[in-house]
């Protein structure tokens, strides 16, 4: 009988501790990065839309709004293309053409990185309006949770003043190299010049990874023709900051 009650005390004390380490593991985190992820969908006989994008609710209300401000806009500025699209060939058809409308708008995200520091990630819109092939369009957002603050290239490459033609000079030869090995032709030497010249704008676009690596996003027609896609480089931050990187 003794044994039994031993035996029934350690099967308690055993339940009862179990029972609170799962408790803990399954309390949520209130560190852990909350994400919300917001979709839209609308149709009709001239065009189909499904969107989604995240929203952050730690995250400062004017960072959501930038988002979903993005978003829908570039989805408005479908819907008016797609109506223009519309009424020109109307105007354009032979009497009882039986005329159709495809045309389509979409939205995907993802991240690069979710962490308690930096939220940072793309998202593309994919868009058809009738022709050869549809279209692509990308926005990058980035956070920097410690500071408070949007990241910018200025401010992640504050201390490097000429840090806008080391990183020209290094996409340039990366995509050189990249449309060199992946193409059937020679690389298309003025776009990438133009396209990943020394000029802010061409740079806009970028997302940050462990904070150890920086993505450049470059959209079609930017730095190559359409065949060849919208293309990325990735570049590490040691490029430009060998020994700040932990600091930012």
């Amino acid at each position: 009988m003794k044994n039994f009650r031993k035996e029934l005390i350690v099967a308690v004390i055993f339940f009862v501790v179990g029972f609170v380490i799962f408790y803990i593991i399954a309390l949520p985190n209130d560190n852990e990065l909350r994400i919300v992820t917001k979709t839209f969908e609308e149709s009709n006989d001239v065009y189909s839309i499904y969107i989604e994008y995240p929203q952050f609710p730690d995250l400062p209300d004017d960072f959501n709004e930038k988002i979903e401000t993005v978003v829908l806009g570039a989805s408005d500025g479908f819907k008016k293309s797609a109506d223009e699209s519309r009424s020109r060939r109307i105007e354009t058809s032979k009497g009882g053409e039986n005329l159709k409308f495809d045309y389509t708008f979409g939205t995907s995200w993802a991240p690069a990185t979710l962490s308690d520091d930096v939220v940072s990630f793309v998202i593309k819109t994919h868009f058809y309006i009738g022709g050869a092939h549809g279209g692509e369009n990308i926005y990058t957002f980035n956070y920097d949770l410690r500071n408070d603050r949007d990241v910018t290239l200025e401010f992640l490459f504050s201390s490097s003043p000429d840090y806008l033609q080391k990183v020209s000079q290094f996409a340039i030869n990366y995509l050189e190299s990249r449309l060199r090995v992946s193409g059937d032709t020679l690389p298309n030497m003025s776009m990438i010049h133009d396209g990943a010249g020394p000029n802010k704008e061409n740079f806009d676009n970028f997302t940050l990874r462990a904070l150890d690596t920086i993505t450049f996003y470059f959209e079609e027609y930017q730095v190559a023709p359409y065949s060849a896609g919208s293309q990325e480089v990735v570049m590490p931050l040691s490029y430009i900051l060998p020994k700040e990187v932990a600091k930012k």
